[in-house]
Protein backbone atom coordinates (compact mmCIF):
# COMPACT_ATOMS: atom_id res chain seq x y z
CA UNK A 1 0.00 0.00 0.00
CA UNK A 2 3.01 2.19 -0.53
CA UNK A 3 3.11 5.77 -2.70
CA UNK A 4 -0.57 5.84 -2.36
CA UNK A 5 -2.35 9.13 -2.30
CA UNK A 6 -3.93 10.06 0.78
CA UNK A 7 -6.58 12.51 2.03
CA UNK A 8 -6.83 13.62 5.40
CA UNK A 9 -10.07 15.30 6.41
CA UNK A 10 -9.77 16.18 9.80
CA UNK A 11 -11.77 20.16 10.66
CA UNK A 12 -9.05 20.83 13.10
CA UNK A 13 -5.02 20.43 12.75
CA UNK A 14 -2.09 21.94 13.68
CA UNK A 15 -1.45 24.31 15.40
CA UNK A 16 -4.46 23.60 17.48
CA UNK A 17 -4.20 21.45 20.05
CA UNK A 18 -5.56 17.85 20.96
CA UNK A 19 -5.50 14.37 21.29
CA UNK A 20 -6.61 13.92 17.58
CA UNK A 21 -4.29 17.06 16.09
CA UNK A 22 -1.31 15.28 18.45
CA UNK A 23 -2.03 11.46 17.29
CA UNK A 24 -2.44 12.67 13.19
CA UNK A 25 0.36 14.53 12.85
CA UNK A 26 2.64 11.65 14.08
CA UNK A 27 0.43 9.23 12.18
CA UNK A 28 1.08 12.30 8.82
CA UNK A 29 4.13 11.75 9.67
CA UNK A 30 4.79 8.10 9.52
CA UNK A 31 2.70 7.98 6.79
CA UNK A 32 4.92 10.22 4.62
CA UNK A 33 7.97 8.30 5.46
CA UNK A 34 6.78 5.24 4.10
CA UNK A 35 6.47 7.03 0.76
CA UNK A 36 2.45 7.72 0.48
CA UNK A 37 1.36 11.70 -0.57
CA UNK A 38 -0.75 12.86 1.92
CA UNK A 39 -2.60 16.06 2.04
CA UNK A 40 -4.51 17.74 4.89
CA UNK A 41 -7.68 19.23 4.20
CA UNK A 42 -8.83 21.44 7.31
CA UNK A 43 -10.36 24.29 8.87
CA UNK A 44 -7.45 25.11 11.24
CA UNK A 45 -5.05 27.94 9.65
CA UNK A 46 -2.32 26.32 8.37
CA UNK A 47 0.42 28.58 7.82
CA UNK A 48 3.55 27.77 9.97
CA UNK A 49 2.41 24.15 8.38
CA UNK A 50 3.20 24.33 4.91
CA UNK A 51 6.98 23.94 5.15
CA UNK A 52 6.12 20.38 6.82
CA UNK A 53 2.84 19.43 5.38
CA UNK A 54 0.70 19.79 1.65
CA UNK A 55 -2.34 21.38 3.77
CA UNK A 56 -5.34 22.35 1.84
CA UNK A 57 -7.41 25.02 4.12
CA UNK A 58 -10.74 25.82 3.49
CA UNK A 59 -12.44 28.27 6.29
CA UNK A 60 -13.11 31.81 7.55
CA UNK A 61 -10.11 33.12 9.61
CA UNK A 62 -12.21 36.36 10.73
CA UNK A 63 -15.06 34.26 12.16
CA UNK A 64 -12.89 31.54 14.14
CA UNK A 65 -10.04 34.14 15.36
CA UNK A 66 -14.14 35.53 17.13
CA UNK A 67 -15.36 32.68 18.16
CA UNK A 68 -11.59 31.44 19.84
CA UNK A 69 -11.56 35.10 21.23
CA UNK A 70 -14.79 34.56 22.88
CA UNK A 71 -13.91 31.18 24.04
CA UNK A 72 -9.96 31.68 25.39
CA UNK A 73 -10.77 35.24 27.14
CA UNK A 74 -14.16 34.23 29.00
CA UNK A 75 -11.43 31.76 30.61
CA UNK A 76 -8.42 33.60 31.03
CA UNK A 77 -6.75 34.97 33.94
CA UNK A 78 -6.96 38.76 33.73
CA UNK A 79 -7.85 40.84 36.50
CA UNK A 80 -10.56 42.36 34.31
CA UNK A 81 -13.95 41.19 35.56
CA UNK A 82 -16.04 43.10 33.61
CA UNK A 83 -14.28 41.70 30.48
CA UNK A 84 -14.29 37.98 31.23
CA UNK A 85 -18.35 38.54 32.26
CA UNK A 86 -19.12 39.60 29.29
CA UNK A 87 -17.10 37.13 27.18
CA UNK A 88 -18.91 34.62 29.14
CA UNK A 89 -22.50 35.88 28.72
CA UNK A 90 -20.91 35.39 24.58
CA UNK A 91 -19.75 32.15 25.29
CA UNK A 92 -23.11 31.19 26.73
CA UNK A 93 -25.37 32.35 24.01
CA UNK A 94 -22.76 31.08 21.31
CA UNK A 95 -22.97 27.42 23.19
CA UNK A 96 -26.79 27.42 23.53
CA UNK A 97 -27.26 28.47 19.70
CA UNK A 98 -24.75 25.75 18.42
CA UNK A 99 -26.03 23.25 20.57
CA UNK A 100 -29.83 23.90 20.23
CA UNK A 101 -29.60 24.54 16.09
CA UNK A 102 -26.30 23.23 14.77
CA UNK A 103 -26.15 20.18 12.93
CA UNK A 104 -24.27 17.49 13.30
CA UNK A 105 -22.12 19.24 15.83
CA UNK A 106 -20.65 23.24 16.25
CA UNK A 107 -18.08 22.80 12.86
CA UNK A 108 -21.48 22.48 10.31
CA UNK A 109 -20.31 25.82 8.55
CA UNK A 110 -17.08 24.34 7.45
CA UNK A 111 -19.44 21.33 5.62
CA UNK A 112 -21.00 24.31 4.03
CA UNK A 113 -17.44 25.78 3.29
CA UNK A 114 -16.35 22.31 1.63
CA UNK A 115 -19.53 21.87 0.19
CA UNK A 116 -19.40 25.16 -2.01
CA UNK A 117 -15.75 24.25 -2.35
CA UNK A 118 -15.68 21.03 -3.47
CA UNK A 119 -15.02 21.23 -7.31
CA UNK A 120 -11.54 22.74 -6.28
CA UNK A 121 -10.13 19.30 -5.12
CA UNK A 122 -8.54 17.44 -7.16
CA UNK A 123 -9.79 13.80 -8.08
CA UNK A 124 -6.27 12.29 -7.48
CA UNK A 125 -6.71 10.74 -4.32
CA UNK A 126 -6.37 6.73 -3.71
CA UNK A 127 -7.56 7.14 0.17
CA UNK A 128 -9.65 9.29 2.04
CA UNK A 129 -9.62 9.57 5.95
CA UNK A 130 -11.69 11.16 8.30
CA UNK A 131 -10.92 12.14 12.16
CA UNK A 132 -13.90 12.56 14.51
CA UNK A 133 -14.66 14.72 16.70
CA UNK A 134 -16.22 16.80 15.33
CA UNK A 135 -18.61 14.78 13.11
CA UNK A 136 -18.77 17.09 10.40
CA UNK A 137 -15.31 16.19 9.45
CA UNK A 138 -17.43 12.43 8.34
CA UNK A 139 -19.82 14.54 6.60
CA UNK A 140 -17.33 16.16 4.38
CA UNK A 141 -15.48 13.16 3.54
CA UNK A 142 -18.78 11.63 2.36
CA UNK A 143 -19.21 14.93 0.40
CA UNK A 144 -16.09 14.39 -1.26
CA UNK A 145 -16.58 11.16 -1.83
CA UNK A 146 -18.99 12.17 -4.22
CA UNK A 147 -16.98 13.24 -6.39
CA UNK A 148 -13.55 11.45 -5.69
CA UNK A 149 -13.73 7.76 -6.74
CA UNK A 150 -11.40 6.63 -3.43
CA UNK A 151 -12.17 4.21 -0.50
CA UNK A 152 -13.42 5.98 2.41
CA UNK A 153 -11.96 5.35 6.45
CA UNK A 154 -13.38 6.84 8.74
CA UNK A 155 -11.23 7.31 12.32
CA UNK A 156 -14.08 7.73 15.10
CA UNK A 157 -12.74 9.10 18.00
CA UNK A 158 -15.82 9.57 20.43
CA UNK A 159 -19.43 8.63 19.70
CA UNK A 160 -21.84 10.78 17.84
CA UNK A 161 -25.96 9.56 17.94
CA UNK A 162 -24.41 7.10 21.24
CA UNK A 163 -23.17 9.65 22.88
CA UNK A 164 -25.01 10.34 26.14
CA UNK A 165 -22.89 12.84 28.31
CA UNK A 166 -22.80 16.44 26.74
CA UNK A 167 -24.07 15.07 22.84
CA UNK A 168 -22.66 17.22 20.20
CA UNK A 169 -26.35 18.64 19.26
CA UNK A 170 -29.69 18.78 20.21
CA UNK A 171 -30.73 14.86 20.43
CA UNK A 172 -34.51 16.50 20.83
CA UNK A 173 -34.90 17.61 17.17
CA UNK A 174 -32.03 15.59 15.84
CA UNK A 175 -32.25 12.15 17.07
CA UNK A 176 -33.50 10.83 13.53
CA UNK A 177 -30.91 12.68 11.29
CA UNK A 178 -28.21 11.99 13.91
CA UNK A 179 -28.92 7.83 13.46
CA UNK A 180 -29.57 7.90 9.64
CA UNK A 181 -26.57 9.89 8.64
CA UNK A 182 -24.60 8.05 10.87
CA UNK A 183 -25.65 4.45 9.53
CA UNK A 184 -25.43 5.81 6.43
CA UNK A 185 -21.82 6.80 6.42
CA UNK A 186 -20.65 3.82 7.52
CA UNK A 187 -22.12 1.79 4.69
CA UNK A 188 -20.52 3.93 2.64
CA UNK A 189 -17.14 3.35 4.57
CA UNK A 190 -14.94 0.75 3.65
CA UNK A 191 -13.67 0.76 6.97
CA UNK A 192 -14.48 2.22 10.09
CA UNK A 193 -11.65 2.51 12.90
CA UNK A 194 -12.07 2.27 16.80
CA UNK A 195 -9.63 2.48 19.36
CA UNK A 196 -11.38 0.48 21.84
CA UNK A 197 -13.01 -3.05 21.08
CA UNK A 198 -15.96 -2.54 23.51
CA UNK A 199 -17.01 0.95 21.19
CA UNK A 200 -16.92 -1.39 18.46
CA UNK A 201 -19.00 -3.79 19.33
CA UNK A 202 -21.85 -0.79 20.73
CA UNK A 203 -21.59 0.53 17.27
CA UNK A 204 -21.85 -2.19 15.18
CA UNK A 205 -24.81 -3.81 17.16
CA UNK A 206 -26.50 -0.41 17.01
CA UNK A 207 -25.79 0.17 13.20
CA UNK A 208 -25.76 -3.54 12.07
CA UNK A 209 -21.82 -2.33 10.41
CA UNK A 210 -20.44 -5.72 8.66
CA UNK A 211 -17.05 -6.55 11.00
CA UNK A 212 -15.13 -6.88 7.96
CA UNK A 213 -15.19 -3.77 7.53
CA UNK A 214 -14.05 -2.98 12.20
CA UNK A 215 -10.58 -2.30 12.60
CA UNK A 216 -9.46 -1.71 15.90
CA UNK A 217 -6.46 0.69 16.17
CA UNK A 218 -4.35 2.99 14.52
CA UNK A 219 -5.40 4.02 10.72
CA UNK A 220 -1.87 3.08 9.62
CA UNK A 221 -2.56 -0.77 10.32
CA UNK A 222 -4.44 -0.47 7.40
CA UNK A 223 -1.66 0.50 5.29
CA UNK A 224 -0.12 -2.84 5.91
CA UNK A 225 2.53 -0.97 8.04
CA UNK A 226 4.02 -0.78 11.33
CA UNK A 227 1.89 0.44 13.99
CA UNK A 228 3.40 3.83 16.13
CA UNK A 229 4.24 2.10 19.43
CA UNK A 230 4.67 5.83 21.37
CA UNK A 231 2.96 8.98 20.37
CA UNK A 232 4.86 10.89 22.55
CA UNK A 233 7.36 10.06 25.48
CA UNK A 234 8.61 12.12 28.49
CA UNK A 235 10.90 11.56 31.22
CA UNK A 236 8.64 12.59 34.34
CA UNK A 237 11.27 12.95 36.57
CA UNK A 238 12.43 15.97 34.46
CA UNK A 239 10.61 19.40 35.05
CA UNK A 240 6.85 19.36 34.21
CA UNK A 241 7.44 22.59 32.72
CA UNK A 242 9.49 20.66 30.11
CA UNK A 243 6.10 18.75 29.08
CA UNK A 244 3.89 21.96 29.37
CA UNK A 245 6.72 23.81 26.96
CA UNK A 246 6.16 20.95 24.51
CA UNK A 247 2.46 20.08 25.09
CA UNK A 248 1.09 23.92 25.27
CA UNK A 249 -2.21 22.36 27.16
CA UNK A 250 -5.49 24.47 27.24
CA UNK A 251 -6.35 22.29 30.39
CA UNK A 252 -4.07 20.85 32.74
CA UNK A 253 -5.25 17.91 35.23
CA UNK A 254 -2.84 17.61 37.94
CA UNK A 255 -3.04 13.90 39.87
CA UNK A 256 1.13 13.84 40.56
CA UNK A 257 1.95 10.92 43.29
CA UNK A 258 5.40 11.06 45.09
CA UNK A 259 7.82 13.45 47.45
CA UNK A 260 5.80 15.94 49.07
CA UNK A 261 8.57 18.83 48.89
CA UNK A 262 9.15 17.24 44.97
CA UNK A 263 4.89 18.13 44.72
CA UNK A 264 5.41 21.35 45.89
CA UNK A 265 7.70 22.12 43.79
CA UNK A 266 6.13 20.71 40.75
CA UNK A 267 2.53 22.36 41.75
CA UNK A 268 4.47 25.96 41.85
CA UNK A 269 5.85 25.21 38.28
CA UNK A 270 2.06 24.15 37.07
CA UNK A 271 0.06 26.94 38.85
CA UNK A 272 3.00 29.85 37.00
CA UNK A 273 2.89 27.69 33.68
CA UNK A 274 -1.11 27.71 33.60
CA UNK A 275 -1.57 31.56 34.62
CA UNK A 276 0.74 32.66 32.16
CA UNK A 277 -0.29 30.68 29.12
CA UNK A 278 -4.41 30.94 30.31
CA UNK A 279 -4.85 27.08 30.81
CA UNK A 280 -7.08 26.03 33.62
CA UNK A 281 -5.72 23.50 36.30
CA UNK A 282 -8.15 20.98 37.71
CA UNK A 283 -6.27 19.17 40.69
CA UNK A 284 -7.13 16.04 41.90
CA UNK A 285 -7.58 15.84 46.19
CA UNK A 286 -8.64 13.56 48.36
CA UNK A 287 -11.04 13.29 51.19
CA UNK A 288 -8.60 12.59 53.35
CA UNK A 289 -8.26 16.89 53.35
CA UNK A 290 -11.14 15.86 56.12
CA UNK A 291 -9.95 12.68 57.92
CA UNK A 292 -9.10 15.19 61.16
CA UNK A 293 -13.37 15.34 61.57
CA UNK A 294 -14.07 11.63 62.94
CA UNK A 295 -17.81 12.31 63.50
CA UNK A 296 -19.30 13.27 60.35
CA UNK A 297 -19.34 13.59 56.57
CA UNK A 298 -17.76 16.71 55.15
CA UNK A 299 -18.76 19.06 51.77
CA UNK A 300 -17.10 21.48 49.77
CA UNK A 301 -16.80 24.20 51.70
CA UNK A 302 -16.55 22.80 54.91
CA UNK A 303 -12.96 23.81 56.87
CA UNK A 304 -10.09 21.06 55.88
CA UNK A 305 -8.28 19.44 59.30
CA UNK A 306 -6.10 16.23 57.95
CA UNK A 307 -4.28 13.95 60.66
CA UNK A 308 -2.60 12.49 57.94
CA UNK A 309 0.66 13.41 55.63
CA UNK A 310 -1.57 12.40 53.00
CA UNK A 311 -4.00 14.77 53.61
CA UNK A 312 -2.02 17.80 55.00
CA UNK A 313 -0.12 17.66 51.20
CA UNK A 314 -3.26 18.05 49.80
CA UNK A 315 -4.48 20.64 51.99
CA UNK A 316 -0.55 23.19 51.30
CA UNK A 317 -1.74 22.36 47.49
CA UNK A 318 -5.61 22.75 47.46
CA UNK A 319 -4.37 26.65 49.05
CA UNK A 320 -1.74 27.37 46.42
CA UNK A 321 -4.24 26.50 43.59
CA UNK A 322 -7.12 28.34 45.34
CA UNK A 323 -4.96 31.28 45.35
CA UNK A 324 -5.47 31.35 41.15
CA UNK A 325 -7.83 33.74 40.01
CA UNK A 326 -11.36 32.70 39.37
CA UNK A 327 -12.32 30.73 36.62
CA UNK A 328 -8.64 29.37 36.22
CA UNK A 329 -9.10 26.39 38.58
CA UNK A 330 -11.16 23.34 39.71
CA UNK A 331 -10.37 21.18 43.16
CA UNK A 332 -11.87 17.81 42.51
CA UNK A 333 -11.40 15.93 45.75
CA UNK A 334 -12.06 11.64 45.14
CA UNK A 335 -12.72 9.13 47.79
CA UNK A 336 -11.60 6.30 47.78
CA UNK A 337 -11.33 5.07 43.94
CA UNK A 338 -12.26 1.35 42.37
CA UNK A 339 -11.67 -0.01 38.95
CA UNK A 340 -10.50 -3.32 37.07
CA UNK A 341 -6.92 -1.41 37.25
CA UNK A 342 -6.71 0.71 40.42
CA UNK A 343 -4.15 0.57 42.77
CA UNK A 344 -6.85 -0.95 45.17
CA UNK A 345 -7.53 -3.68 43.07
CA UNK A 346 -4.15 -4.46 42.34
CA UNK A 347 -2.93 -4.52 45.91
CA UNK A 348 -6.61 -6.91 46.88
CA UNK A 349 -5.31 -9.27 44.00
CA UNK A 350 -1.80 -9.33 45.31
CA UNK A 351 -2.76 -10.09 48.83
CA UNK A 352 -4.95 -13.34 47.47
CA UNK A 353 -1.91 -14.32 45.18
CA UNK A 354 0.45 -13.98 47.79
CA UNK A 355 -2.04 -15.06 50.79
CA UNK A 356 -1.03 -12.01 52.68
CA UNK A 357 -3.29 -10.34 54.94
CA UNK A 358 -5.55 -7.72 53.33
CA UNK A 359 -6.28 -4.89 55.85
CA UNK A 360 -10.13 -3.65 56.04
CA UNK A 361 -11.30 -1.10 58.33
CA UNK A 362 -14.69 -2.29 59.79
CA UNK A 363 -15.42 1.26 61.26
CA UNK A 364 -14.58 3.43 58.63
CA UNK A 365 -17.25 4.90 57.28
CA UNK A 366 -16.28 5.85 53.29
CA UNK A 367 -17.98 6.97 50.01
CA UNK A 368 -16.60 5.40 46.75
CA UNK A 369 -15.50 6.11 42.89
CA UNK A 370 -14.63 4.15 40.19
CA UNK A 371 -12.05 5.43 37.70
CA UNK A 372 -15.00 5.38 34.85
CA UNK A 373 -16.92 7.82 36.93
CA UNK A 374 -14.20 10.17 37.46
CA UNK A 375 -13.64 10.42 34.22
CA UNK A 376 -17.37 11.36 33.01
CA UNK A 377 -17.58 13.97 35.84
CA UNK A 378 -14.12 15.63 34.82
CA UNK A 379 -15.17 15.49 31.47
CA UNK A 380 -18.45 17.13 32.40
CA UNK A 381 -15.94 20.23 33.92
CA UNK A 382 -14.29 20.63 31.23
CA UNK A 383 -16.92 21.05 28.60
CA UNK A 384 -18.82 23.00 30.66
CA UNK A 385 -15.63 25.29 31.67
CA UNK A 386 -17.11 25.07 35.67
CA UNK A 387 -14.78 26.23 38.59
CA UNK A 388 -14.26 25.77 42.37
CA UNK A 389 -14.13 22.59 44.84
CA UNK A 390 -15.99 19.43 43.83
CA UNK A 391 -16.66 16.32 45.70
CA UNK A 392 -16.46 13.92 43.13
CA UNK A 393 -18.04 10.52 45.05
CA UNK A 394 -20.90 8.89 45.62
CA UNK A 395 -23.61 10.43 47.33
CA UNK A 396 -24.14 7.51 49.87
CA UNK A 397 -21.71 5.82 52.44
CA UNK A 398 -20.93 2.42 53.53
CA UNK A 399 -18.38 0.64 55.73
CA UNK A 400 -15.11 0.02 54.31
CA UNK A 401 -15.29 -3.82 55.52
CA UNK A 402 -18.95 -4.18 53.92
CA UNK A 403 -17.80 -2.94 50.36
CA UNK A 404 -14.89 -5.31 50.43
CA UNK A 405 -17.07 -8.15 51.44
CA UNK A 406 -19.42 -7.14 48.87
CA UNK A 407 -16.39 -7.14 45.80
CA UNK A 408 -14.96 -10.17 46.75
CA UNK A 409 -18.23 -11.96 46.61
CA UNK A 410 -18.92 -10.68 43.72
CA UNK A 411 -15.56 -11.33 41.77
CA UNK A 412 -16.31 -15.35 42.74
CA UNK A 413 -12.68 -16.18 43.43
CA UNK A 414 -11.64 -19.70 44.15
CA UNK A 415 -9.18 -18.37 46.75
CA UNK A 416 -10.36 -15.38 49.32
CA UNK A 417 -8.40 -13.30 50.98
CA UNK A 418 -7.13 -13.42 54.59
CA UNK A 419 -8.49 -10.28 55.73
CA UNK A 420 -7.12 -8.01 58.75
CA UNK A 421 -9.39 -6.28 60.60
CA UNK A 422 -8.17 -2.93 61.51
CA UNK A 423 -10.26 -0.53 64.40
CA UNK A 424 -8.78 2.84 64.58
CA UNK A 425 -11.11 3.79 67.29
CA UNK A 426 -14.47 1.85 69.21
CA UNK A 427 -16.73 4.31 67.23
CA UNK A 428 -16.90 4.71 63.56
CA UNK A 429 -14.63 6.90 62.07
CA UNK A 430 -16.02 9.19 58.74
CA UNK A 431 -13.80 9.87 56.10
CA UNK A 432 -15.96 11.28 53.30
CA UNK A 433 -16.53 14.02 50.93
CA UNK A 434 -20.23 14.50 49.75
CA UNK A 435 -21.15 16.45 47.13
CA UNK A 436 -23.68 19.41 47.81
CA UNK A 437 -23.15 23.05 46.83
CA UNK A 438 -21.31 22.12 43.49
CA UNK A 439 -23.66 19.37 42.42
CA UNK A 440 -23.16 17.87 39.24
CA UNK A 441 -26.69 16.75 36.92
CA UNK A 442 -28.58 14.10 37.90
CA UNK A 443 -27.01 11.95 34.95
CA UNK A 444 -23.49 12.01 36.63
CA UNK A 445 -25.06 11.34 40.37
CA UNK A 446 -24.46 7.88 41.41
CA UNK A 447 -24.26 5.45 44.40
CA UNK A 448 -21.85 2.79 46.54
CA UNK A 449 -23.91 -0.11 44.33
CA UNK A 450 -22.99 1.71 41.35
CA UNK A 451 -19.53 1.43 42.09
CA UNK A 452 -19.58 -1.65 42.75
CA UNK A 453 -21.39 -3.23 39.97
CA UNK A 454 -18.92 -1.19 37.38
CA UNK A 455 -16.01 -2.48 39.10
CA UNK A 456 -17.34 -6.06 38.64
CA UNK A 457 -18.53 -5.30 35.23
CA UNK A 458 -15.03 -4.55 34.50
CA UNK A 459 -13.21 -7.23 36.02
CA UNK A 460 -15.26 -10.34 34.34
CA UNK A 461 -14.63 -8.35 30.85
Amino acid sequence: MKNKKILIVSHQFLPFVSPRTTRWSLLIDELTKKGNEVTVLTGTAPEELKKKYEVLYFGNKQFSSNINKVRKDSQNSSNNYLKKIIYSILKTIYRFLFKTFSWPDYAMFWAFTIFKNRKRIENKFDIIISVSLPFTSHLCAYILQKRISADWYMDIGDPFSLKINSPENNKIIYSYLNKYYEKKFYQNAKKIIFTHSEVAELHQDKFNIDRRKIVIGYPIALLNEKRIKNSLTFNYEDSPLKILRRIKPDVIISCLRGDADDQFVAHDMIIDFASKHEAKLIFLSSANVFDGFWHYPSYEHDKTYSESTYGLLKIKIENKVMRMPPFSWAIARLPMVFGINTPRIMELKKAIEEQTPYEIFPNTVINLTTDYFVTQQLHYIINRNLWGIFHLGSSDLIHHDEFIFQLVDGLHLKTKPIYKHVYASNHDRYIVALPRDNSLPEHLHFCCDDVLQNTLQKSMK
